[in-house]
């Protein structure tokens, strides 16, 4: 009898530890990134869901650029070479990306001077 009941406790905990496994958070999403010459920035894909996002950025202009969204700033990235960033999204919204370093207005040539380069990217539930 003994045996029956310490087999079943043992069943529940695995079924438990099973559970657990399975309710880890998924992986976050990749999104690429390019930084143009002309210093757009496209975004594949342009739409994703609120939550965990690594951005991998490729910069393609001649110059050193920072990538940012969300409050989140990534090192600079050599020209021809690629950087990541992981930002959390949490609320469903377009989002604005930048190259901080060229700052408000453009310091950067190429883009909007009045703007500074800059790209979005739209959260959805």
């Amino acid at each position: 009898m003994k045996r029956l009941i310490l087999t079943g406790v043992s069943a529940v905990v695995l079924l438990v530890a099973a559970t657990d496994v399975g309710a880890q958070t998924p992986p976050p999403r990749v999104v690429n990134v390019a930084i143009l010459p002309n210093l757009d920035m496209t975004f594949s894909p342009p739409k994703f869901r609120r939550g965990t996002v690594v951005f991998k950025v490729k910069n393609t202009t001649k110059a050193a650029h920072q990538f940012g969204i969300n409050g989140v700033t990534s090192r600079f990235i050599r020209p021809n070479r690629t950087g990541s960033i992981t930002v959390v999204f949490k609320i469903p919204s377009l989002y604005v990306a930048t190259l901080p370093d060229c700052g408000y207005l453009s310091l950067c040539v190429g883009g909007n001077p009045d703007q500074g380069p800059k790209g979005h990217v739209t959260v959805t539930r």
